[in-house]
């Protein structure tokens, strides 16, 4: 049952003057209130209850976040208790404010009693009646028996009441000589002051007045005072929260953001400019805000007490993180929530200004006083100490003002930890931040210059507070793990640690996760086929990401399980698919599974182990990459792909009959990369897949690019993230297709419908079919799903020449295709759901110790991109390379050196250059 609080104000009335405010009353608590039981009549009876009413008239209640102008609703029934019920349950507490009747009241002889309107923005009377004033806190005018004889009660205050609100008031500095007296009526009604009883304080008493009219009057507000005209009573008030809370509040927030927005924008268009080749803005590009009002930014949370000392003490304005610094004027009197905050300020206020600040005088042992001081020759100075009576750290005096110049260079002040803490919202979008840009983002938002060793000092103490310790990060892997188990309880979840030390808790060594509804999708919805591969990840403590990645229905990824180790290596693959065959619920040794990797050899030896009886596939990409470097060009290059793709074995016999008679050696090294293992025309069709690379590995390997630069609890989260989305967002786009077919199967249809023209079917009998396609002929079985291409089989979606025979028949294609392409079928793999997981927060405890690995320093700094081939990202765009030409020596011709080098650069003889032939055709000999 969730409980709430309420605050109800009674004892006053509502005055607009010109805004709606609540004056004369007190509150109180009514705290763990269950939502569930309040209704109307109880919240009468809690009205007539705290100030022990008899009548009670209206009662309203006050949206959070909101001024009374615009947020004030009126209770009627339990309709409205309802509403309010709302804003409880999102906010957990409320005001409410009560009019009451007036149960006794002290009316002034001669006086008509005031007719209050229950309209809660107005206040009604006649124009001949008034009321005297309720008096400021306790003084010392109430001990004279004048004040006892014309003390008057407001309407819902008796005049015990009053003596009871007097009591719990603070006592105040100012002494008045008499109260103040009642002028006679007229239609502008008036308080006098009585110059006799002024005398030497006629200021104070002044002031009085104007704390009396301003704040504790009872009266309408048509009622002025003489001395003290309206501008005044504004400008007395400036800095008050309590009639502008909401505003200012959401003011000052709004501010606040989008100085914070400002920072993310530079970084963001300092990377583009990166990104871009531009160079940095020069300095008088930056904006420094000129020409923007001053605007001292105030919080919400001061109540009328809090108003009434600061105007008993000064301009007590309340600054903390929310007040814009970059243009306040230091003013004695300015009230911050602790000492903390008036450091945290006064760092702010350095930077944006550019002041060379030093903390000078510091009580450590107390937190009671702090001064500032400027830079030699300057005579600035800033004091404040803790004020027990205002429960506030206060600037007692400021000194001076500033004769220095703002110094973009030296700012003691600005130090790591701050920028850390201002750019922290940057690192979480960008971890890798660059340095660069990180010194022309403080130098544009902050106009300091700073050096790249201490933006690399801002980068790590960022990285520090993003992922905290390591030893910390990895001790709460043991509640990551129960969190998301409690949510997946069907799903596998292997932790594997190095034994433990002598001293000091296990260290993590390896991770397996498999979620209960990818392993059930894949076994239900997929082809038995798996893509193995592993990706280094990004961060200094290395590691490796071992994925193993199926096909669904529509052959597009779909990740099955995947698991940090230490290194790829013969041991971690094992380990891998022992825990990927356990989870899968496979008891033999993968039959009718096939497996496509790369030639690394920790999963060839890995899979033959685990799954002996399991076709393995060798990605074709890369034995091309190794052969490739020896038999250069195009020819090479078509022949090597045209024997690759062939689908039956006498299109692979025509190739290499063609490879050989260009180079019988190329053909032989084509032969000995076992062609049987990257071959169409040698793999299984029992999986219906013709693929013979790795590319949906690959695929997942970029998916996943950037939770690989993250340590380990975010970028498990941030791939569990992504495949919860993935799962989702593919179960709504196949429900919101009617399709017979997954869309890249029917594309793959239409291709081969296209092709169909080129066909020419002969019946032999209701199935068997005999086709002239070109100049082969081909065998069809419509019964047996089979084609002398081999390409059906293989593939499980008809040929050309088998849809030349179907349509020969007047059948339709879509029902010869197999079921593992159909989208019902792709339905049942995307069914299942990986349940959303709460905040660290909420994670449940486990005590688990658990180190982090060791970390693993290389020659250099690490690389993240891999090295590409000359081809992929040449240095010239536009210009040819010199990628495989082969260097000769222009002396001698050898291949092992050049001109320079080369022994007999010295012995050969330049011959004299032969004379210029004439010009025109050689004249004829005569002969005579």
């Amino acid at each position: 049952m969730e409980m709430v609080t309420l605050k109800m104000w009674h004892g006053g009335i509502f005055r607009k003057t010109p805004k709606l405010s609540y004056v004369g009353g007190e509150f109180k608590l009514y705290e763990k209130i269950e939502v569930d039981k309040l209704c109307f009549f109880w919240l009468r009876e809690m009205a007539e209850e705290c100030g022990k009413y008899s009548k009670i008239d209206e009662i309203y209640y006050l949206v959070p976040l909101l001024s009374l102008d615009k947020g004030i609703r009126k209770v009627y029934d339990d309709k409205e208790v309802l509403e309010m019920a709302k804003y409880l349950t999102l906010h957990g507490i409320i005001e409410l404010f009560v009019l009451h009747g007036v149960d006794e009241p002290d009316v002034l002889h001669g006086v008509d009693e005031p007719e209050i309107s229950r309209e809660p923005f107005q206040t009604e009377q006649d124009s001949t009646t008034y009321i005297r004033k309720k008096l400021s806190p306790k003084r010392n005018l109430y001990n004279s028996s004048a004040f006892e004889k014309s003390k008057v009660a407001t309407p819902g205050i008796t005049s015990s009441k009053v003596d009871d609100w007097i009591g719990h008031r603070p006592e105040s500095s100012i002494k008045l000589k008499d109260p103040v007296e009642q002028v006679e009526d007229s239609d502008d009604a008036e308080y006098e002051v009585n110059e006799a009883y002024m005398g030497d304080e006629e200021s104070d008493c002044k002031n009085e007045l104007d704390d009396l009219v301003s704040d504790n009057a009872l009266v309408d507000q048509n009622v002025n005072t003489t001395e003290v005209n309206e501008e005044e009573l504004t400008d007395s008030t400036l800095g008050s929260d309590s009639d502008t809370d909401d505003e200012e509040f959401r003011a000052a927030k709004e501010s606040l953001n989008k100085w914070k927005e400002n920072v993310r924008y530079i970084a963001l268009q300092l990377q583009k400019e990166a990104e871009e080749g531009k160079k940095p803005m020069r300095r008088n590009e930056v904006n420094n805000g000129e020409g923007e009002d001053e605007v001292l930014r105030l919080t919400q949370g001061e109540c009328e007490e809090d108003d009434i000392l600061r105007k008993m003490r000064g301009s007590g304005i309340l600054v903390n993180e929310l007040t814009d610094l970059s243009k306040i004027q230091w003013k004695a009197g300015m009230r911050f929530e602790n000492r903390k905050t008036f450091r945290d300020c006064v760092t702010r206020y350095a930077i944006l200004q550019g002041r060379h600040l030093t903390f000078r005088i510091s009580d450590n042992n107390r937190q009671q006083r702090l001064g500032v001081v400027c830079k030699e020759g300057c005579p600035f100075r800033l004091y404040a100490s803790w004020d027990s009576t205002g429960s506030s750290f206060v600037v007692k005096s400021v000194d001076g003002i500033h004769k220095c110049s703002s110094d973009m260079e030296s700012n003691k002040q600005m130090k790591s930890t701050w920028l850390a803490e201002q750019f922290f919202e940057v690192f979480k979008g960008r971890p890798h931040w660059p340095a660069s840009e990180i010194v022309e983002t403080a130098r544009r938002a902050y106009n300091v210059i700073i050096n790249k060793s201490f933006a690399y000092k801002v980068k790590y103490l960022a990285h520090r507070k993003l992922h905290e310790s390591m030893k910390d990060h990895y001790s709460k892997l043991g509640r990551y793990m129960e969190a998301i188990k409690q949510l997946n309880p069907d799903s596998c979840f292997k932790l594997e640690t190095d034994p433990p030390r002598e001293l000091g808790p296990p260290i993590f060594k390896r991770l397996f996760v498999c979620f209960d509804a990818l392993s059930t999708g894949w076994l239900i919805g997929c082809r038995r086929v798996i893509c193995l591969d592993g990706c280094f990840l990004k961060t200094f403590l290395g590691g490796v990401l071992l994925a193993a990645i199926g096909r669904d229905a529509n052959d597009q990824m779909f990740p099955i399980a995947y698991a940090v180790v230490e290194g790829e290596n013969n041991e971690s693959w094992n380990w891998f698919l022992l825990e990927l065959r356990q989870c899968l619920k496979k008891t033999n040794e993968g039959n009718q599974w096939t497996f496509i990797s790369d030639q690394q050899k920790g999963i060839l030896s890995a899979v033959a182990n685990v799954f002996g009886k399991a076709e393995h596939r060798n990605c074709a990409r890369h034995v091309f990459a190794n052969w490739q470097k020896t038999y250069q060009g195009d020819e090479y290059k078509g022949l090597f792909w045209r024997a690759a793709r062939a689908y039956n074995e006498a299109d692979y016999v025509d190739a290499m009959e063609e490879m050989e008679s260009l180079n019988p050696i190329a053909a032989l090294s084509f032969k000995a990369q076992n062609p049987k293992t990257f071959c169409r025309s040698f793999v299984s069709t029992n999986t219906r897949c013709d693929v013979i690379v790795n590319n949906m590995a690959e695929t997942f390997n970029g998916y996943i690019i950037n939770a690989r630069t993250k340590h380990l609890l975010d970028l498990l989260e941030e791939i569990r993230t992504a495949l919860m989305q993935r799962l989702a967002k593919k179960k709504a786009e196949i429900e919101k297709s009617d399709s017979f077919l997954c869309p890249r199967i029917a594309a793959r249809l239409e291709k081969e419908k296209q092709e169909m023209g080129n066909c020419n079917p002969m019946r032999s009998s209701d199935t068997e079919f005999q086709v002239i396609h070109k100049l082969d002929k081909l065998y069809v079985d419509l019964q047996e799903k089979t084609c002398t291409c081999r390409k059906w089989q293989l593939t499980g979606i008809p040929c050309c020449h088998a849809i030349a025979c179907i349509y020969f028949k007047g059948l339709e294609v879509e029902p010869f295709v197999d079921e593992c392409y159909l989208r019902v079928t792709n339905l049942k793999a995307y069914s299942k759901t990986i349940k959303p997981c709460v905040g660290e927060r909420h994670w449940p405890i486990v005590d688990m110790e658990l180190d982090p690995p060791q970390i693993k320093i290389g020659p250099r700094r690490p690389t993240k991109n891999r090295r590409k081939e000359p081809h992929e990202d040449p240095k010239k765009p536009g210009r040819l390379t010199k990628h495989g030409t082969t260097i000769r020596c222009s002396v001698c011709k050898s291949e092992k050196h050049n001109k320079r080098k080369c022994p007999d650069k010295d012995k050969v003889v330049e011959l004299e250059p032969q004379p210029k032939k004439g010009r025109g055709r050689p004249r004829k000999a005569w002969v005579v």
